[in-house]
């Protein structure tokens, strides 16, 4: 992205006037770097996890702070009851007592009406609460999309400590084998 320094210089002192085609470089990407502030840096092991308090799929609140004292993966997925996501949420469900037993809360989310997610949980049997993001500022806050118009979030999981510190991004994520590769971590990293 460029600096407002490096647009500047392009635009202002240049000392002649600048050539159109140059001018109209720099007002896109000053465009670009505008329309870019809505997307948020994805975070990295040791950065604090971005608070959020966040509507579940039973009309319940969550607040990350309230879980301080336990480990929490956050599991971004796309949409409620399509194939992958289905098998990745049964995968979480099936291992969720080796979870509980490393102190892991899990929570999935997805931009999914709470309606939507709550059919979901249901069909599955699901333990754990799916976070209904409609609004797509935590999908923001977490990397797991670009913009508040995005349809669907990235797959994406982050695992945060229990002081509330990222202890693990999962940027490429395989939703067959997603939650067994969360718990090696987590026993490699005893």
């Amino acid at each position: 992205m460029p600096s407002g320094r490096s647009i500047r210089s392009t635009i202002i002192d240049h000392g002649d006037a600048p050539p159109l085609h140059e001018l109209a470089e720099a007002l896109v990407q000053l465009n670009s770097a505008i329309q870019g502030q809505e997307k948020q840096m994805m975070l990295g092991a040791g950065d604090l996890a971005p608070e959020f308090t966040q509507t579940t799929h039973d009309g319940k609140s969550v607040s990350l702070k309230d879980l301080r004292g336990h480990k929490v993966l956050l599991w971004f997925f796309p949409e409620a009851g399509s194939p992958a996501c289905t098998t990745e949420a049964k995968s979480f469900q099936e291992h969720r007592p080796y979870f509980d037993e490393s102190n892991v809360v899990l929570l999935g989310a997805s931009f999914d009406e709470v309606e939507d997610n709550a059919a979901f949980a249901r069909k599955l049997g699901l333990e754990f609460p799916l976070l209904c993001d409609t609004t797509r500022m935590l999908g923001l806050a977490y990397g797991a999309c670009q913009n508040t118009k995005a349809r669907y979030p990235e797959r994406i999981s982050v695992l945060i400590d229990e002081a509330g510190r990222v202890m693990r991004v999962y940027d490429q994520v395989d939703p067959r084998d997603h939650a067994a590769r969360v718990l090696a971590d987590l026993i490699d990293s005893v």
